[in-house]
């Protein structure tokens, strides 16, 4: 799971905190100029009734040219905590009599003056005897604002404080906690992929998180089902392709027997063909030496048969072959392999017969093909070559014995067995 450098809430909270700091610099700064302005106006009014407090002194001082009085109520006003300096100029502009600061050039050009004229009435005639200028400067502004502007600072800290505190504790409850609780429950479902979970998380207050937990669960739910679809889809494929497999595996075995089949039978009779025998030739010989198994061999000629196909056709010389092979197949018991050696010719292998009982059968066989018709041609006969495998000989010899007892059996007539000792 990604850890988050810096959460949601705290980004909120410090970005909020940023602009309310800014709001409250600004508010505080335009508060302290509103304080100033009004602190400015009300000196200039003070110093105005100062003015109007010692006129009535100052006037009846300058008429009676005393100047010792002037002085003292000079001194008198110049301690008044708001003023910096006393200026009285004669109407000629000589000075009669002034109170400064050390910062005397500073306060001619401030703002913060008041300046009169005293006049002397006699007889209803305004004498004009000085004009007074009370100067004042921007420290007695400050040392008013001072203990407001602390006042002003120290609640603005308070109000930030308290506002943060009240904010943290809002994102906390209402963002982070609710948040956290969203984030958890997706990981939880993150770790447990498999089991189609969703959010169940339930939060107190009906708003952007809820709808957002909402919306999440309707996605997990249109996810898991066209998961499932894709699964369906899958499996059916699936069957579909074991289907089909099954299918070409059964077609392809069908069509290996058929091979196998096509290359170990003879087409025409459906009895083991020349590849087939020789195998089995060898196999009983293998069995001979190893288990001492005797096996003999019977060879088959049809007798006449170049006569049948001559006269009656190939056709009917093919349904010949055919129906000796039936008969072979229907008389010989089951250790005992009949297959066409080629033509006309067909080879008996007799499994687990000697000489004796393979001359036997071979006999019976004589017998039955004589005595079975066949269509269009009627009795046919056959003749017959006996021969037993013996240890002290090889299969070439055995073969080659079996076809010199069927030779003589066409030499005594046909339509007879021979087994050669």
């Amino acid at each position: 799971m990604n850890t988050l450098h810096r959460s949601l809430s705290k980004q909120l909270l410090v970005s909020i905190l940023r602009i309310y700091l800014i709001l409250t610099v600004v508010v505080t700064l335009a508060h302290i100029l509103i304080e100033y302005q009004y602190a400015k106006s009300a000196i200039q009014k003070e110093l105005v009734s100062i003015g109007a407090i010692f006129e009535p002194a100052l006037n009846t001082a300058l008429w009676e040219l005393n100047d010792e009085q002037v002085a003292t109520i000079t001194d008198g006003i110049y301690a008044m905590p708001l003023l910096f300096g006393v200026h009285i100029a004669h109407p000629d502009g000589r000075v009669l009599h002034q109170k400064m600061d050390e910062h005397y050039p500073a306060l001619q050009s401030t703002s913060l003056q008041y300046r009169f004229d005293i006049h002397h009435t006699l007889d209803n005639t305004h004498i004009f005897l000085a004009t007074v200028t009370l100067y004042s400067n921007e420290q007695a502004i400050f040392e008013r604002l001072k203990v407001n502007f602390f006042m002003l600072v120290l609640n603005a800290f308070i109000k930030s404080a308290a506002l943060l505190f009240l904010f943290y504790l809002a994102f906390r409850k209402y963002l982070q906690r609710p948040l956290g609780l969203l984030t958890g429950e997706i990981s939880t479902i993150k770790s447990a992929l498999g089991e189609k979970r969703l959010i169940t998380k339930s939060f107190p207050h009906n708003n952007e998180i809820s709808l957002l937990k909402e919306e999440f669960n309707a996605l997990l739910r249109h996810l898991y089902t066209r998961e499932q679809k894709q699964i369906d889809t899958l499996k059916e494929f699936n069957r579909m392709l074991e289907e089909r497999v099954q299918e070409r595996t059964l077609a392809l075995e069908n069509a290996n027997q058929t091979l196998q089949m096509l290359s170990t039978t003879d087409t025409l009779t459906h009895l083991a063909n020349r590849s087939k025998l020789n195998a089995l030739l060898l196999e009983a010989e293998k069995s001979f030496h190893k288990a001492q198994k005797p096996f003999a061999l019977i060879m088959i000629d049809i007798d006449s048969f170049k006569a049948i196909n001559d006269t009656y056709g190939h056709l009917v010389g093919d349904h010949v072959l055919t129906s000796l092979a039936h008969l072979l197949t229907s008389t010989l018991p089951a250790n005992v392999i009949a297959g066409r050696w080629g033509g006309e010719e067909f080879l008996v292998i007799c499994n687990g017969y000697d000489s004796a009982t393979a001359h036997s059968l071979a006999q019976t066989l004589q017998q039955s093909v004589q005595n079975y018709p066949i269509d269009t041609v009627g009795h046919i006969t056959i003749s017959l070559g006996v021969s037993a495998f013996r240890s002290q000989s090889t299969l070439e010899e055995c073969m080659r014995q079996a076809d010199d007892a069927l030779y003589e059996s066409k030499k005594r007539g046909k339509n007879c067995v021979t087994l050669l000792a």
